[in-house]
C-alpha cells in the first residue's frame, strides 16, 4: 500500500502537471484577456510539456531510457538538452510577444534551473521532482501570497514519495529542493518580486 501510495505521488506530479498547474495559477495574477491567457497557456504546453513527453516517448522507443523515471543519471542527459532547448524558445516567444511578465519570469526560472540540473547531472542525480515542486512553490507564494507558503509541504510529501519508490537518496532529494529554490528566489529578487 505504502508503495502504491509513493508511486500515485510521484506521477501526481510530474513535471508535465506541475507546469501546467503552476501557469494557469500564475495568469490569475493578469491583466491579460482570456484569448490572450489560453494562447499563452497553449504555448507554455507545447514549450514545457509537449516537446519533452515527445523526446521522452521517443528514447523510451529507441531505448535511450530505461525506465519510467529516467532512473540512471546518464539517461537525462538527451531530455536536458530538449527541456533547456524548449525553455529558450518559450522565453524567447515571451519577450517578443510582449507574454504576462509572471510568465517571461517563470520561463527564465526554469531555463536557469534546467542550466543547473544538467551541469549537476554531469556528476550526481538530484531530484527534478523535489526541485520543480520547490520552483512552482516559491513563485505561487511570491505572485500569489505567503498562504501559497503551505503549499512547501507538497515537497516533504513528494520527496517522500521519491524516498520510497528508491529513486533518490535523501540528499538528492534535499539537494534538489534547495538549490532550485535558492536559484528561482533569486531570480525573481533581482527583478523586483
Amino acid at each position: 500500500m505504502r508503495h502504491k501510495l509513493a508511486f500515485l505521488i510521484s506521477r501526481i506530479f510530474e513535471l508535465p502537471n506541475l507546469f501546467l498547474v503552476s501557469t494557469f495559477l500564475l495568469f490569475q495574477t493578469t491583466d491579460k484577456s482570456l484569448d490572450q491567457i489560453w494562447i499563452w497557456l497553449l504555448l507554455t504546453m507545447l514549450f514545457l510539456v509537449i516537446s519533452p513527453i515527445t523526446y521522452y516517448l521517443y528514447a523510451r522507443e529507441k531505448g535511450f531510457i530505461s525506465d519510467l523515471d529516467m532512473t540512471r543519471r546518464e539517461e537525462r542527459t538527451g531530455f536536458y538538452i530538449v527541456a533547456i532547448i524548449s525553455s529558450i524558445l518559450l522565453l524567447t516567444f515571451a519577450i517578443i510577444w510582449n507574454s504576462p511578465t509572471v510568465l517571461k519570469f517563470f520561463a527564465l526560472a526554469i531555463l536557469i534551473n534546467y542550466l543547473f540540473f544538467a551541469t549537476v547531472n554531469l556528476y550526481w542525480k538530484i531530484s527534478l521532482h523535489t526541485g520543480f515542486v520547490t520552483v512552482g512553490c516559491v513563485i505561487l507564494t511570491l505572485f500569489l501570497g505567503k498562504i501559497w507558503a503551505l503549499t512547501f509541504l507538497l515537497v516533504i510529501i513528494v520527496g517522500w514519495s521519491r524516498y520510497v519508490l528508491q529513486k533518490h537518496t535523501f540528499w538528492q532529494l534535499v539537494g534538489g529542493s534547495l538549490a532550485s529554490g535558492m536559484i528561482t528566489y533569486i531570480i525573481f529578487k533581482l527583478f523586483g518580486y
